[in-house]
């Protein structure tokens, strides 16, 4: 079964938030692969990924645990830190009434921690900002204390973060070798250093091939994979980056092409990403590996 893992992870999130790097040593497997589970579970609905963040790494937790994230308040910086004290001790607080800086942290580092809601007020709407572990009862108390005409707050349509849309999953299919379409090749077939350099790290990460489409005239790199683990066999499909500038918009097209197949992507490049294309694997969670 190709999702083995997920009571696993389920059964440790229940606990406390998790780190790639936890569910690796639990499930013993590599770093890579349990980026891959997490961010496959996130699309599924079953996980979801924090602002904050160890290091350079989110947590990922139970929908219904969000509260948990608490523990991890020290790992903000000293800002904001200051702005979630104040929130939590006032439970509720007008964005026109913050410092510039205060508003910045509420928008950008504490999602975790707060709920933005339009509040009508005179004809208009004032945005307000709740600390998300503030009894329903008492909210309502404090907003109609901050607002001249009581009402019932709705949640703003302008400032929610964008959701990433979930993945199909698919039942893995035994590796098989099928006939390659004309004008493609297998990998084992390809006389080219960028095919010795993927053979070895297949073979060296006992990464099956499960279906190959290359087109080394075209740098067309795309293979169905499937991942050993310790709990199962997890299928990506995995496209290898050829270019001398692994750049946003390769990255986004390699995603797209295992979007429409229904699997996670796994991208490997030989030249390391621009800063842009960095950013873009790192804010989107892409699992990626560079080959040396």
């Amino acid at each position: 079964m190709p999702l083995e893992y997920r009571p696993r992870i389920l059964a440790l999130a229940a606990h406390s938030p998790l780190l790639p790097a936890q569910v690796a040593k639990a499930l013993e497997t590599s770093h890579l692969l349990a980026s891959a589970m997490l961010s496959e579970m996130v699309s599924a609905g079953l996980l979801k990924i924090s602002k904050l963040k160890i290091g350079s790494s989110p947590l990922y937790y139970l929908p219904n645990n969000r509260e948990q994230l608490l523990r991890y308040t020290e790992h903000l910086n000293e800002k904001d830190q200051r702005v979630l004290d104040m929130l939590q001790k006032k439970g509720v607080v007008l964005d026109t009434e913050l410092e510039p800086l205060a508003r910045v942290s509420l928008r950008k580092a504490l999602g975790d921690f707060t709920e933005a809601l339009e509040v009508p007020s005179n004809g208009s709407k004032l945005l307000v900002w709740k600390y998300v572990h503030l009894p329903e009862d008492q909210a309502k108390e404090l907003l109609s204390a901050l607002t001249p005409q009581p009402a019932k707050p709705k949640l703003s349509t302008n400032i929610k973060p964008k959701v990433t849309p979930k993945q199909r999953t698919t039942t893995a299919r035994k590796p098989r070798q099928p006939r390659q379409p004309a004008g493609q090749s297998t990998l084992a077939a390809v006389p080219d250093p960028f095919a010795d350099k993927l053979k070895a790290f297949f073979q060296a990460n006992n990464i099956s091939i499960v279906r190959e489409h290359i087109k080394p005239e075209n740098k067309e790199w795309h293979f169905v994979v499937d991942l050993p683990s310790a709990v199962s066999t997890f299928t990506c499909y995995a496209v290898f980056l050829t270019g001398k500038r692994v750049t946003e918009g390769s990255i986004s097209a390699a995603v797209l092409a295992a979007s429409r197949r229904g699997l996670p992507p796994l991208l490997l490049f030989e030249n390391p990403p621009t800063k842009k294309a960095a950013s873009f694997l790192e804010k989107n969670k892409i699992a990626h590996k560079q080959i040396q």
